[in-house]
This record gives structure tokens, sequence and C-alpha cells, in this order.
């Protein structure tokens, strides 16, 4: 199972995380409806992102650490592999219990320092609903280490598809229940889903080692240094887990302090600008990540030192055109999806605003996650020293754009800095990988490479031309965005035949075949 085809990997990868976009859209424009942007759903968000964003931090954190160290053990033996994933269980659960403990006794302290401005009746309703998802933190965990395993063996799509699970009741709550008490019961639906997307994994991983045939390695043919990179990869991801809910703190408090109604309205809009960039990126980098510990555990990292930037390329190649296309027709995406009694025009135009400030965010957010992935999985480099520079120029940034930004600009500035410090991390990783640290790593530059990275300004460039010419021509907003995305698409495509570049030549460069 370990000698996946990465192409195939990404694809299907992203197939099911589709699905999950589909329902995640769904969610927004219910939440929308049922909710809008004012107090009741800046409750329901805060104490949402307070404990997803400490989950989402986790699993990236403890991820990162598991695929590598699962990978040696599957290489070596059942035996091994399953006693690791015995222990992890077990640590998993024991840590989770510790976690909920000290968010159940810190609750109201994290409420009142993000939401200062709130009323003590509001802050007490926060802290209500916080104390509800707070009891999802177990189930999280605990998942983290059973995606590391599926991951590790190649079962891409299995933490994805079980995703939907905690959506899927949301969903089923919005559609049974009234707007009275509802903010309490997608709360509770979202918690029991999360539990359900657990036994659904244990459940493939059981059915994974019963079936398990051996990969065909020995001892010997692993890095030594496996242990020791595991560790320094273990610290590293706790100083990025901390970093990270440091910047997810200081964006939901200066958002909070924008006015009623603006974390609701940064939420909306960094879901929607979010959604396929986002889903694209994570599907990726994922994958990517994935192959290069397992090459790396066996000594043969210098065989895919030379790909690095081609696929960096791709990404960008399908990022870039996917970005521009939901900045130019931002106004026209919030209003189909959001527009309605609870969310006025009003609330559609700052949204729409919003989401282009971060669309810029959306791209750098690939090139820092693509470039720390490189970092983690390649022992050349020093993985503690960068990052901790990375996770202290990351905070400091963050901290001074806010306070700079939101005090000018108000909410508008909330996202001008999130896609400024962003932004500057991207150049940070660029400079520290390309030219810092180039002799790490042996880069390919040919007339491909050259040919993917022009691919995306052209379809970016159709699409503006596309809206100019769609534009005050009474076509309904739906048909104008399939109109423009089909011929940007056919742009690219026909692009792909001019440059005599085949989808098979992407995909035998993905794996790593000859072209």
């Amino acid at each position: 199972m370990l000698n996946f085809n990465a192409a195939k990997a990404i694809f299907l990868q992203f197939s099911f995380q589709a699905l999950g976009l589909a329902a995640a859209l769904l969610i927004s424009v219910l939440l929308a409806f049922k909710l809008g942007a004012g107090i009741e759903s800046d409750i329901f968000f805060l104490a949402r992102r307070v404990i997803t964003g400490f989950t989402e931090a986790i699993n990236k954190a403890m991820v990162v650490v598991y695929i590598p160290v699962f990978i040696y053990a599957i290489i070596s033996s059942i035996d091994r592999a399953t006693k690791l994933l015995t222990r992890s269980l077990i640590k998993s659960s024991l840590l989770s219990c510790c976690l909920v403990a000290i968010l159940l006794f810190l609750s109201d302290v994290i409420v009142s320092l993000l939401a200062s401005d709130q009323t003590l009746e509001q802050q007490s309703q926060t802290v209500s609903i916080l104390n509800i998802f707070i009891l999802l933190i177990p189930a999280a965990v605990v998942s983290v280490v059973l995606q590391g395993f599926c991951k590790a063996v190649g079962y891409f799509g299995t933490s994805e598809f079980g995703k939907l699970f905690p959506r899927i009741f949301l969903l089923l709550a919005l559609f049974l229940f009234t707007p009275s008490d509802q903010v309490a019961i997608l709360a509770y639906a979202f918690v029991v889903g999360y539990y359900v997307f657990v036994l659904y994994l244990l459940v493939s991983v059981l059915r994974y080692l019963r079936s398990f045939q051996p990969v065909g390695g020995s001892d010997e043919q692993l890095n030594k240094d496996g242990d020791g990179l595991a560790k320094r990869r273990g610290y590293a991801m706790i100083i990025v887990l901390l970093a990270s809910q440091i910047g997810i703190w200081l964006e939901t408090h200066y958002a909070l302090s924008s006015g009623e109604g603006g974390l609701s309205l940064l939420e909306y809009a960094q879901r929607l600008g979010n959604l396929v960039p986002g889903v694209l990126s994570f599907s990726i980098v994922g994958v990517f990540y994935t192959v290069w510990c397992r090459e790396f555990a066996l000594d043969k990292g210098d065989d895919i030192q030379a790909y690095l930037l081609h696929w960096l390329a791709i990404g960008l190649l399908l990022i870039i055109p996917i970005s521009v296309f939901t900045y130019i027709y931002a106004d026209s995406l919030v209003y189909l999806f959001f527009y309605n009694e609870k969310f006025t025009m009003d609330s559609v135009e700052q949204s729409a605003l919003l989401m282009q400030l971060v669309i810029p965010a959306v791209v750098a957010t690939f090139v820092v996650n693509f470039l720390i992935g490189w970092i983690l999985a390649n022992p050349a480099f020093s993985i503690l020293k960068i990052i901790s520079i990375y996770a202290a120029l990351d905070c400091m940034a963050r901290l001074i754009t806010f306070e700079v930004f939101s005090d000018t600009h108000g909410l508008n500035g909330v996202a001008i800095a999130i896609s400024i410090s962003t932004g500057l991390m991207m150049l940070f990783l660029m400079g520290y990988c390309f030219f810092f640290k180039r002799s790490s790593t042996t880069f390919v530059y040919d007339a491909l490479l050259l040919k993917l990275m022009l691919i995306p300004f052209v379809v970016s460039s159709t699409f503006i031309v596309s809206k100019l010419a769609f534009d005050n021509q009474g076509i309904p907003i739906a048909l104008e965005l399939i109109l423009s995305g089909g011929i940007g698409a056919g742009v690219g495509m026909l692009l792909l035949l001019v440059l005599r570049i085949s989808p098979k030549q992407l995909f035998a460069l993905i794996s790593r075949k000859e072209r």
C-alpha cells in the first residue's frame, strides 16, 4: 500500500474533499439564512473558531509527526505498527482528557480575552456554547492519530470522507430545528458527528490491519535518523501549533472588536474565498508530504529534489486562476450564496470586500504550507531552528499588522493584515528554501517549468476579460459565473495543447516518472 501513485492519491483526496466542500458551502448558506451576521452568529463562530482552530492546529502538528513515524513502523513490520498505533491512541486519549479539563476551567478567561467588547450576558452565552464544543476535543485528538495512520498507508480519501459526518449532523440540525435554541443544538450536532467520524476511522484502520501485506522493505533500508527526526518534527510542530493559535486568537479578537457581526462577516468571507483553493492546497500538500517522508525514510531523497519547483508550479497552476476568479466575482458569489432578509445587501458588500482582501492570503498560504512540508520532510534542514524563527516572525507580523491596520481600517484592516502577514511569511520561506539553503535542494529549471508558470497567468487574464465583457449585459449571475468559468477552463485546456503538455505528462511528473 505504501507504493501509491501520487497523482491518483491527490485526485482521490480532492474528490472526497469535494463532497466536504459542497457540504461546507451548504452549511455556510444555511447559517447565513438562519443566523445572518449578528450577535447570535458571532457567538457560534467565536466558540467554534476557538475549538476548531485548536483542533486543526493539533491535526496539522500531530499528522506531520505521525505520518513519517507510521511509515517507518509499517516498513519494518505490522507488529511494530500495531503496537505504535495502540500506544499512540492511549496517549492521545489521556492527553485529550487533560486538554478538556484545562479548557473547561479556562473557558471564561478565553472568552473574556477574545470578546472583551461583548456584554456579560453575551459572554455567558458564548462560554456555554464553547463548553459544548470543548467536548469534541477527545474525538478530534484521537482522530488525528487514526488519520496519520490512514495517510501513511495510502488511504488518502478515508479521513476526508469521514469528515463529512460532523457536517452531515450539522446540516440535519439546521434543517430540523428552529432558530430559537439553534446555536446550542448546532454545537451538540457537530460534536456528535465528530465521534461518529472517529468510529468510521477506527473501522477503516482495523480493516487495513486485517488485510495487511508486507511492504518489502527492511530495517537496513531505513534512514537511521528516523527516531531523532521524528522528535525534531514533534517539537517543531508544537511551536507551529502555538503560533497558529496565537494568530487565530488575534484575528478573532480584532474581528470582534470591529463591531457586532464583524466576526461573522469575516468567517463567511474566508469560508467562501478559501473553499476550492483551500481544498486543493490541503490535497496537494498532504499527499506530497507523505511521499517526501516515505522517500527520505528509504534514503531516496535525492530522487525527488529535482521535482520540487515543478510540483509547486502545478499547485499554483490550479490555485492562482481559481483565486483570481473568486476575487473578480466576489460580490456575485456572496450575493448568490448568502443574500437573504437576515444577510442584507450591506452584509453582502462588506463580506465580498473582505473576501477580496483575504484572497492574496489564500495563494500565500499554499506556498507557506508547501515549503513548511518540504522543510519538515527533508533531514538536510535545521528543522527546529527554521520553524522557531518562522513562528516568531509570524506572530510578530500578525500582531503588528493587526494593530496597525485594524486601527485605521476597522474590519477591512483585519483582512488586509491577514494577507500582508501571510505574504511576508511566504517571502521569508521562499528566501530561505530557494536562496539561503539552496545547497540543500537540487532545483531543475527547464522549458516545462516555464510553461507551467505561464498557464495560470493566461487563464487568470481570461477570467478578467470575461468579467469585463459580461458586465452590465443583463446576464443572470449564475449563468455569468458558469460562462466565465467555462471560457477560462477552455483557454487553459487549449493552452496545454498549444504548449504540448498532456495530462499524461503532468501525471507522470507528479508521480516522478520519466516524461
